[in-house]
């Protein structure tokens, strides 16, 4: 087993300063102070490239890239933690987690005292931390001196300005960006999805071709199974609807109630009343605070009693 990192106590974040980013700054003594954040809208969650940005800006070099298992050992073997993407819990799309050991067994992850972050916390085993990483394709941040970290994807940098460039409503500047990401790297799984986001909400039926040139590339990727099942709702073409949102649950059955909600649509339609209760009570459970809780619990009797 990799000897553990030991990360200090941290718990103070904002938008523009992930708490993954600031423990591991801190770890290398380098004091990053909460920068203001009231230029994203509240809710927005932590904005990755504005971290990265502050870890630059007080010395530290800082590199991001699809990785694998055996990537994230190296970086610990030579006293670098990494930060991972994993998938979000709660209302979340992603979540940030430093890695600070590993054995044959598990995956070991920071966690500050206070933390709410769910099946993220502690020793996970090694095939469901896979399995939840390989999601997202994969992406690992190493902060870290200019001697122990390297340049990193250029095309995944751009990918984190995009998401910036989104959440502040530029929405132009975001897909010139993934359009330049797409480019310099066509094999950059994120970069197609992302890029495929941005199609999808203007309502472009391009965006059925990023999201299969995302899946080409990692087929494991969730958000693009349920991207193309919004996508097919939309146009009416409930059979592919189900199929990506079906392919979406094989991937990770507890990730969102959204895709189960969405599924009991078409199946009630379609008259498969059973199924479409079963969906129901999926949504309820996964989304325990959702303002539609009560109607939905109550369509999911009707619908078993059909």
């Amino acid at each position: 087993m990799a000897e553990e990192l030991l990360l200090p106590v941290v718990t103070e974040e904002n938008a523009c300063l992930p708490l993954s980013i600031n423990a591991v700054a801190r770890y290398w003594n380098v004091e990053i102070p909460l920068p203001p954040a009231d230029s994203y809208p509240a809710g927005s969650g932590s904005v990755l490239i504005e971290g990265m940005e502050a870890a630059e800006r007080h010395g530290l070099a800082v590199s991001v890239e699809h990785a694998d298992v055996s990537i994230l050992e190296k970086a610990m073997d030579r006293g670098v933690p990494p930060i991972v993407i994993l998938p979000g819990v709660g209302g979340l799309t992603h979540h940030l987690s430093v890695i600070t050991g590993y054995d044959e067994e598990a995956i070991i992850h920071y966690v500050p005292k206070s933390s709410g972050e769910g099946i993220y916390e502690g020793a996970i085993p090694r095939d469901v931390f896979d399995a939840k990483w390989s999601q997202d394709g994969r992406v690992t941040v190493l902060v870290g001196p200019p001697d122990r970290v390297g340049s990193g994807s250029r095309s995944l940098r751009l990918c984190m300005e995009a998401e910036r460039a989104s959440l502040l409503g530029r929405g132009s500047r975001a897909e010139s960006l993934l359009e330049k990401a797409v480019s310099e790297d066509p094999s950059n799984p994120t970069a197609w999805l992302l890029l495929a986001g941005i199609q999808n909400g203007g309502d472009r039926d391009e965006c059925v071709g990023s999201y299969s040139k995302c899946v080409r590339l990692n087929g494991r990727c969730y958000l693009a199974y349920r991207g193309l099942g919004n996508h097919y709702l939309k146009r009416g073409d409930e059979g592919r609807a189900d199929e990506n949102y079906t392919r979406a649950i094989e991937i990770d059955a507890e990730r969102s109630g959204s895709v189960y909600k969405n599924r009991a649509y078409i199946r009630e339609k379609q008259g498969r009343y059973a199924e479409a209760a079963r969906d129901l009570g999926e949504y309820v459970r996964l989304s325990p605070g959702a303002p539609d809780r009560g109607a939905m619990e109550r369509a999911a009797a009707e619908l078993s009693s059909m």
